[in-house]
């Protein structure tokens, strides 16, 4: 988890990214698995004024001409 200090009056958009060592990878109906990111906005007096979370799978894919599509490393 962290946190950063960001000044709302100079900010227009917001990007960040975050690193998962060995993510479990989300993989349809056999294992839907699926993170929750939360944001909390937090005025200078440490109140909560919004949240939101949202879930997410992680998964890779590759297309191979010749043997198709891949998802996670698979076939």
């Amino acid at each position: 988890m962290s946190a950063e200090n960001i000044n709302y009056e100079e900010l227009k958009d917001y990007n960040t990214s975050i690193i998962i060592s060995n993510p479990h990878f989300w993989n349809g109906v056999d294992d839907p698995y699926l993170y929750t990111s939360k944001v909390i906005l937090i005025s200078d007096d440490g109140e909560a004024l919004d949240e939101v979370s949202e879930k997410y799978g992680v998964r890779t894919y590759r297309i191979d001409r010749e043997k198709g599509f891949f998802l996670n490393g698979g076939n």
